[in-house]
Parts: C-alpha cells; sequence; structure tokens
C-alpha cells in the first residue's frame, strides 16, 4: 500500500506479467470487489512428464482438448518473453513448488484461459512438425471456424504412441519406408 492505493508490482516479460496478473492480481481484485473467482478450472491428464525444480510454483502453459470422457493436457512452448506462446495456450497448469515435476499421465487442474465452450471445440494433433498444420490453424482462424486446431510438435513415433494411446485426435507422421513411401507399414504395427 502506498497511501490509501493498493500497489502492485509485475515482473518485466510479457509472459511472466501476463501470467502474474491473471493468477495472482486478479483473484485479488475480484475478492477486494466482492466478487467472485472468475477463473474456470478443468483437471486434465499430463500427456508427457512435466520436470521442475524443487522450491519454486511453476506456471506451465498448456494446450488442451478433450477427447471421449477426460482432459488431455499438452505442454507448449515457454519461456518469460514468449508472448505468442500465451495466444496459443488454452490453459495454465501449475507444478507445485514442492515438487519435482509431474509424472506423464498426472491428473492436474488447469486454469482456462479461454471460454471452455471453445477449448472443447480443439482438436489435438500431436505428431511431426509440419507447416501445412500452421496453414490449417491459420485458415481456421481466418474462416471464424467454430474449431481450433492445438498443436504438439513431439516427432511421428511420439505422435503415433500419442494416437493408439488415444490422447490425441489426429497425428502427422514422415516415416521414410524402405521402398521410398512414407508411413504405411508403420501405421500397420501401430493398429
Amino acid at each position: 500500500r502506498v497511501g490509501q492505493g493498493v500497489v502492485v508490482g509485475l515482473p518485466g516479460y510479457p509472459a511472466s506479467c501476463y501470467l502474474c496478473a491473471e493468477t495472482l492480481v486478479r483473484p485479488c481484485l475480484a475478492r477486494m470487489l466482492g466478487q467472485d473467482e472468475v477463473a474456470e478450472h478443468v483437471t486434465a491428464r499430463l500427456h508427457r512428464k512435466l520436470p521442475s525444480r524443487v522450491g519454486m510454483a511453476e506456471l506451465v502453459r498448456v494446450h488442451l482438448a478433450r477427447l471421449r470422457d477426460r482432459w488431455i493436457a499438452v505442454p507448449g512452448r515457454s519461456g518469460a518473453g514468449l508472448v505468442s506462446s500465451l495466444f496459443a495456450s488454452d490453459g495454465i497448469l501449475t507444478v507445485p513448488a514442492l515438487s519435482e515435476g509431474l509424472p506423464e499421465g498426472a491428473e492436474a487442474p488447469v486454469q482456462l484461459l479461454r471460454s471452455r465452450a471453445a477449448v472443447e471445440r480443439n482438436l489435438l494433433v500431436i505428431g511431426s512438425h509440419d507447416p501445412a498444420l500452421d496453414v490449417v490453424r491459420e485458415e481456421l482462424a481466418r474462416a471464424g471456424a467454430p474449431v481450433g486446431l492445438a498443436v504438439s510438435h513431439v516427432g511421428s513415433f511420439g505422435g503415433l504412441a500419442s494416437l493408439k494411446r488415444a490422447e490425441c485426435h489426429a497425428t502427422f507422421l514422415h516415416l521414410l519406408e524402405d521402398d521410398g513411401t512414407y508411413n504405411v507399414s508403420y501405421l500397420k504395427r501401430a493398429s
């Protein structure tokens, strides 16, 4: 407090500033104004192991999708200055301070950054990086499509394993066969 005013200091890096404002300042302001908590949360299954240093809570930006009756959270790009990662993210998963991270498959609460209805329409694509995915995402957004595209680049084998475990809606593969064709025998072995 300075006089009658409340002063809040936020980090200088844009992504850190936004995350602190969203997770710390907004709830405090809501309480001060006598309003209910505004953030919506879902419980999601972590797609892959998420290591973290003990002693400091970590806010991780995640992509989300609903597959059958469960939410899947895929950690996105991180970094205090990566503003673009905020716009591509669907939620924030908090790794507790007294944890060395979370194992693959762990269930964790995720604070939504977009409306639940919008996030429920996400199609989750996990696999090899392909520039076509960026074009598809841009065209969907430009056309005002009711569906979003959440993408995680983990390589062709990672995408194939995710598809087999029903942890994504689709995968992109680039697996060269001995005869010069792509993907067919890998898909047959995975099914």
